[in-house]
């Protein structure tokens, strides 16, 4: 993504007394090193006085300007926006065009612009908060953008013109996500033919990533993140930042004027603030802060009630700090940009390690959670991140934040993604998704040919619990690297090579099998033999997780291996392979499945509830909890269960019967380093047959793919070459 620095400073209009105040005000910002002013709603309020439920969208704010007429106070700002030209001030405007006040004058002239109940009566616009419930907000109509033929588009138009004409640079736009995106690109298209600069930033708290997509496809260039309510442990931030800012910039801020202080919510603790100033200040493309958080203002901004009164009188100046984290900005592309970003193993819990990656550079940001001093040794960081500005140790003081920035090679202009995404709904949608720039240890694989999981399938259907981002589904794939990064971990560029997933994590940091490019962790890739068929290698992957499971069996004997899907057919060869004198039984839902298996390998179909201690072994591969309690009655005294499936719900377990019984019930979890080169071994050597297992799907009908009854297929590998 391009370079879309942007440092705004929301002046609060009634925070100040008047237009002068605000020129004074700016200039402070300007000083401080903003570059633009972020102005809300300055014009007429309904009865609630609300700034952000406006009667009258040309007449003003008595409050603010409570002796001018409309004339004077338009003469006004013009003036302001002109003298904040003169120093080099954008000025964005906060546009409110969800909803009016509910007594304005558009209700009554114009009903057909707004939404109504069933009984006629003009509904009130509101919102979900960040706990689930809706709120109404009584004071406020909300607009019905649904009708582009009834004069409401036209009216909103010509407003944003107005404003336009005034001065203004662009517009924040308030609950931005709630507004339809093809009106946001009818407007965004018509001012661009006069105003090619303009700006669109959206307030899209809450929003879905679809709506986000929406909204950056609609012409946005940026929308505000939540890296205020971060609290530096869980993996949302990383998550919504690496999924958004592949389509659009971000604008990352302390606090603002819907939130709390930022004083009040770090206790009044000045080393937080501090933190937390410096972490957003970096964050993203775009940094803002509100009006008073450079003095530590703890009484939060009321949309209804705040006044010049309300100005406080503190102890506290930011000011040197917010300068700081501006020279950081102009010295560092990386604190600039949107980037990648990613957890780093920290030695010490108490303490946050990430990386921030851009095209050229890379950063690693440590933050200190506790009021205690820490030592941290980089000996091990320096395996993963060559960075030569990298002491020996990192001392960090309580609330510390410090960074280490360096240079990393560059791999030239990297392709757009083609990706299937899933969205909130469980929807597959392709999408060109940007790729981002790689970092130290990552590699961009071109993907040859992906299988689906059942775990992918079940994504599809209950949504995403193990798909960090839209754009991540598809585990099971070989491709051939395009580019690295060192340490290159004995690979190189054309390598052909399959994803050898870790037990933490999954090692992508973008796309996936379900795209036609990933970036990958080099330490997860896996090496394959020029010859190797990148079709059957795919199936290294799951082979893997069937000689691990294997190889946990205790017991030779009787063994039942339970499952109609790839798992259990894996297994009940693997077992061929390497425990040649047990005897085995596949425990079967879906007739089909017996054409795959040995002559010398016995089937019976699902369920076994009548068969009481016949077998030393159960290797439960279909992930469905409820044939747990079915089976447990069918192993001998002393038998083993081994769980292998995805489990949705808890299974239950009869757990007397465990006891009396001496049974042993356990899992298996992927596979290990032995585990993966023998898969490949078996699959190049010919002595594991998974051929007729496969069903290839092209890369462009993958939709087809997820929507195959479970009872008609095997394993799908999508052919990338198709």
């Amino acid at each position: 993504m391009p370079d879309q620095d942007i440092r705004i400073y929301n002046l609060f209009p009634r925070l100040y007394d008047g237009v002068q105040d605000w020129w004074k005000a700016a200039q402070h910002a300007r000083d401080m090193g903003f570059d633009t002013l972020y102005l809300n709603p300055i014009h007429q309020t309904g009865s609630s006085d609300s700034i952000y439920a406006i009667r009258d969208y040309d007449a003003y704010d008595e409050a603010i300007f409570p002796k001018s007429d409309r004339e004077q106070a338009k003469a006004q700002v013009q003036w302001f926006l002109s003298s904040c030209r003169t120093i080099g001030m954008r000025v964005l405007y906060d546009l409110v065009i969800n909803h009016t006040a509910i007594d304005s004058p558009l209700v009554t002239v114009h009903p057909e612009w707004y939404e109504q109940n069933e009984d006629g009566s003009i509904q009130c616009a509101g919102t979900f908060t960040i706990e689930g419930d809706y709120e109404e907000w009584k004071d406020c109509a909300k607009l019905d953008y649904r009708h582009p033929q009834n004069g409401l588009w036209e009216y909103i138009v010509a407003l944003c013109q107005r404003y336009m004409a005034l001065g203004f640079s662009g517009f924040r736009c308030d609950v931005a996500a709630k507004v339809p995106a093809r009106f946001w690109r009818h407007l965004i298209t018509e001012l661009k033919k006069e105003y090619p600069q303009v700006i669109f930033a959206g307030e899209a708290f809450l929003a879905a990533p679809e709506q986000i997509h929406a909204l950056a496809q609609a012409g946005f260039q940026y929308i505000f993140n939540s890296a205020c309510w971060w609290d530096y442990k869980e993996n949302w931030l990383v998550e919504q930042n690496n999924r958004n800012g592949a389509v659009i910039a971000a604008i990352a801020f302390p606090e603002n004027h819907d939130t709390c202080r930022c004083m009040v919510r770090e206790e009044n603790n000045l080393a937080r603030v501090r933190q937390r100033l410096r972490f957003t200040g970096i964050l993203s493309s775009g940094w803002m802060i509100t009006s008073g958080f450079e003095y530590g203002f703890k009484n939060p901004i009321h949309v209804c009630h705040t006044r010049k009164a309300d100005w406080e009188h503190t102890q506290t100046d930011l000011t040197e700090d917010i300068r700081t984290v501006m020279r950081w900005r102009d010295t560092y592309p990386v604190f600039r940009k949107e980037g990648e970003l990613a957890f780093i193993p920290s030695e010490d819990r108490r303490v946050t390690l990430l990386s921030k990656t851009v095209r050229g550079q890379q950063a690693l940001l440590a933050l200190n959670r506790t009021e205690e001093r820490i030592t941290l040794l980089t000996r091990q960081l320096k395996e993963n991140f060559p960075y030569s500005s990298l002491p020996p140790q990192i001392v960090l003081e309580p609330y510390d934040f410090q960074f280490f920035v360096e240079t990393i090679p560059d791999v030239g202009d990297l392709p757009v993604n083609t990706s299937y995404c899933i969205e909130t709904g469980g929807e597959m949608v392709l999408r060109q998704v940007p790729i981002r720039a790689l970092g130290w240890g990552e590699a961009l694989v071109e993907i040859l040919a992906c299988g689906i999981c059942g775990s992918d399938y079940r994504e599809m259907r209950h949504g995403r619990f193990y798909w960090k981002r839209p754009d991540e589904g598809g585990h099971e794939w070989t491709g051939r690297i395009v580019a690295l990064l060192p340490p290159e971990n004995g690979l190189s560029r054309g390598d052909i090579v399959a994803l050898r997933l870790p037990r933490q994590g999954s090692g992508m940091v973008q796309g996936g099998g379900f795209s036609r490019y990933a970036v990958v962790k080099n330490t997860c890739l896996f090496a394959l033999e020029p010859q190797d068929d990148p079709i059957c290698s795919a199936m290294t992957e799951p082979l893997a997780v069937a000689i691990h499971g294997a190889n946990m069996i205790d017991k030779e004997g009787e063994i039942a291996v339970v499952g109609s899907g790839t798992l259990a057919l894996l297994m009940e060869r693997v077992l061929g392979l390497l425990r040649p004198f047990c005897h085995i039984t596949l425990v079967y839902k879906y007739d089909r499945v017996r054409d795959y298996v040995a002559a010398a390998t016995r089937c019976c179909p699902f369920p076994a509830a009548d068969r009481e201690e016949v077998w030393d072994t159960v290797i439960e591969c279909s992930g469905a909890g409820e044939n747990i309690p079915l089976l447990q009655p069918s192993l001998r005294r002393g038998g083993q269960m081994l769980l292998m499936g995805i489990y949705g719900l808890m299974p239950s377990l009869n757990l007397s019967d465990v006891m009396f019984r001496e049974l042993r019930i356990q899992g298996s979890f992927l596979y290990d380093e032995s585990d993966f080169s023998m898969a490949a071994q078996f699959i190049r050597s010919g002595a594991m047959n998974v051929k007729d297992l496969i069903q290839m799907i092209p890369f462009t009908q993958a939709q087809k793919a997820f929507s195959m009854p479970s009872r008609e297929r095997i394993k799908v590998i999508l052919d990338h070459s198709r």
